[in-house]
């Protein structure tokens, strides 16, 4: 008898057991991560003045925002693309994210006249 089986019980076992079988990939992803994302919300974002970045960091900062890839970025700032990945660890760093998806928000947060 496994340690699961002897932990909950064989006829619970074969119950969950049985569930699990029945249900399609889809769906068997969607209870394995289920339990996962119902208790970590998204971090909040911390506001912070634009003037904690540099004028290039905003610059980067609003490219992410318009969903630009660390390439095209790279390409339209005659960057190179390590430079950009540097900029945008700083940029992360300095406002306390930990995503681009929390760069883009903090974005447009903004006040307009600081995001263009």
């Amino acid at each position: 008898m496994s340690i699961i089986v002897r932990g909950i019980g064989q006829k619970a076992f074969d119950a969950a057991y049985s569930r699990g079988r029945a249900m399609t990939i889809d769906e068997g992803v969607a209870f394995a991560v289920a339990d996962k994302l119902a208790h970590k919300p998204a971090p909040p974002v911390r506001s912070v003045p634009d003037t904690a970045l540099t004028p290039r960091q905003l610059e980067i900062a609003r490219l992410i925002a318009d969903d630009l890839t660390n390439r095209q970025i790279a390409d339209r700032l005659f960057l190179s693309e390590r430079t950009v990945e540097t900029h945008i660890t700083n940029i992360l760093n300095k406002l306390g994210l930990n995503s681009r998806i929390q760069l883009s928000r903090w974005i447009a947060e903004l006040p307009e006249s600081a995001r263009s």
